[in-house]
C-alpha cells in the first residue's frame, strides 16, 4: 500500500468513525459517565492527530481537562465546538 492510499484510508476511517464517536462522547457526558467520555475523547484525539486536524485536537485536549475536572457544563459547550471543528476538518479543502 502506497502512502497516498494509506492517507486516504486513514481519512476515510476518520470520516466514517467520527460521527459515531461524537455521539458516544455526547451520550457519556449527558449520562455523567466520565470514564467512558474520557476514553472516547482520547480515541478521537488520536484520530484527529493522525489526519493532522490540529485545531480539532486542541478542542479535545480542553474537553479532556473539563471531563477530568467534572466541569460538565463547559464540556457540553466544548463538545459543540468539537463537532464544528470535526466537520471542518472533514470538509474538502
Amino acid at each position: 500500500m502506497g502512502i497516498g492510499k494509506l492517507k486516504r484510508s486513514v481519512i476515510e476511517s476518520y470520516l466514517s468513525e467520527m460521527p459515531q464517536r461524537i455521539e458516544r462522547i455526547s451520550a457519556a457526558i449527558h449520562a455523567s459517565d466520565l470514564q467512558a467520555a474520557e476514553r472516547e475523547v482520547l480515541g478521537a484525539r488520536a484520530m484527529t492527530l493522525m489526519i493532522g486536524a490540529v485545531s480539532t485536537a486542541r478542542c479535545l485536549v480542553a474537553l479532556t481537562e473539563q471531563i477530568q475536572e467534572k466541569r460538565l457544563a463547559e464540556a457540553h459547550a466544548m463538545l459543540a465546538r468539537f463537532r464544528t471543528e470535526a466537520e471542518a476538518a472533514a470538509s474538502p479543502r
